[in-house]
């Protein structure tokens, strides 16, 4: 895994993967990586699809690991046009989710967030609590 990051790296350097940027003149994000799991960020577009699949194909052939295409997705930007989204879809052969959903329990979405996206947080806690509180 770390050698795929460097190679993320490497590409983002010289102009190969084009990743996204936080801001007009904030840092950039290619890809995060936790333990096993793995967030891919890119413009949308064919050939940055054919980038990262060409990354991961290499990735699996040196380290003869596996990618679990069944658990795997893409999001994209609501200002992505739909025939771009079906187009990288086709190369990909993987779902177009609308919700990210949550990664380690914590929701992952790219709108604000609202008190209630963190409520079970809160609910867990007080729960943990009063579990605490009756020992």
């Amino acid at each position: 895994m770390d050698r795929l990051s460097h190679v993320i790296c490497d590409s983002v350097e010289v102009g190969i993967w084009k990743p996204l940027y936080v801001s007009k003149s904030g840092p950039s994000v290619s890809h995060l990586m936790f333990a096993d799991d793995l967030l891919l960020f890119g413009v949308a577009s064919v050939s940055q699809a054919e980038c990262m699949l060409k990354y991961l194909n290499d990735f699996m052939a040196a380290s003869s690991g596996k990618i679990n295409m069944s658990k795997s997705s893409m999001f994209f930007s609501p200002r992505v046009p739909l025939g771009t989204k079906r187009r990288i879809a086709t190369v990909t052969q993987l779902l177009i989710s609308t919700d990210i959903g949550k990664y380690l329990g914590f929701p992952l979405s790219c709108s604000r967030r609202r008190k209630q996206d963190f409520q079970y947080i809160i609910d867990r806690v007080r729960s943990a609590i009063a579990a605490w509180k009756s020992k």
